[in-house]
């Protein structure tokens, strides 16, 4: 269950593009003003790192101690009720039978079948699998392919969690794994085929120098030059701008607002959703609120 959550938080990082607005290099952020009577925070993380690129900023644990909660984008908790986790699982896989054979050439979908074959990965397995997943799969290679278990790679949510529940704090997500997963409904079908096909043939790298260059630039906490990077993603899911990022940016805004009006909080979010003008720092400083870069 753990590798559905990575992948949907995969994906949603994925393809996203930003407005250019210059921002202080840093991934924490101290939140004021606006009447806020105690100070909240938030930080971006990145879904999946090598463990030997594993970090956390100076200033990460007496931030996060100061807060009674923390906000993930979804509550990992849930993880706990097998019931609504196998709900979910269904929830990964095309509505109306549909195959990825059927939104394929034949010969588009060979493609497709020599890429899982060479993974030792039987295509029927995958066959009814949203295209934005298997995209997510091949994209991480080894990573979530592998046991849940893989002890060379680090979830920053799952680190966070496992501190929360040290500190014995309330954990709660911004979003519900149904609503994140239903964006992907939102997309053709078709489009993420194609979508999956461009990326299998223009793949130049292995996964482990993908994971590894976009770790070096998250260490770097560049976020103008993280925006850089992602920015160059595929064309074809550009269109779904709103719905994968600037929308959900706008629907956080309110539960963030009152999450820090009831008590101090830890935001923990992808980085891709901190910058630019529709990101969630520029938005809380147009509701009134100060932000300041934290090491």
């Amino acid at each position: 269950m753990k590798k559905i959550l990575l992948l949907s938080n995969f994906i949603l990082f994925q393809w996203v593009s930003f407005a250019q607005t210059s921002l202080d290099k840093a991934l924490l952020w101290e939140i004021s003003g606006n009447g806020l009577t105690e100070k909240s925070y938030l930080f971006g993380t990145i879904h999946m790192i090598a463990k030997n690129d594993f970090f956390l900023p100076n200033e990460f644990e007496k931030s996060f101690k100061s807060a009674s909660t923390l906000y993930l984008e979804l509550d990992l908790n849930e993880m706990s009720d097998m019931g609504k986790m196998m709900g979910i699982l269904e929830k990964c896989y095309m509505k109306d039978e549909k195959k990825l054979s059927d939104l394929l050439s034949n010969d588009d979908y060979q493609v497709v079948k020599q890429k899982f074959e060479a993974k030792g990965l039987p295509i029927f397995m995958f066959e009814r699998m949203k295209p934005l997943f298997i995209s997510a799969m091949l994209s991480m290679d080894g990573g979530v392919l592998s046991s849940d278990q893989n002890s060379d790679i680090k979830s920053y949510e799952f680190e966070l969690l496992e501190l929360a529940k040290k500190d014995k704090k309330t954990v709660k997500g911004i979003e519900s794994m149904e609503f994140q997963l239903s964006i992907f409904d939102s997309i053709p079908y078709d489009v993420q085929a194609k979508s999956l096909l461009n990326t299998l043939k223009s793949e130049t790298k292995d996964a482990d120098d993908s994971l590894k260059g976009l770790s070096e630039i998250y260490k770097s906490q560049d976020l103008d030059k993280m925006m850089n990077v992602v920015e160059s993603s595929d064309e074809m899911m550009k269109p779904y701008l709103n719905l994968l990022l600037n929308n959900r940016n706008d629907n956080w805004i309110p539960i963030i607002k009152k999450s820090m009006a009831s008590g101090p909080s830890f935001f923990a979010v992808g980085a891709g959703h901190l910058g630019g003008d529709k990101g969630v720092i520029n938005l809380l400083k147009k509701e009134g609120y100060k932000l300041k870069p934290l090491k």
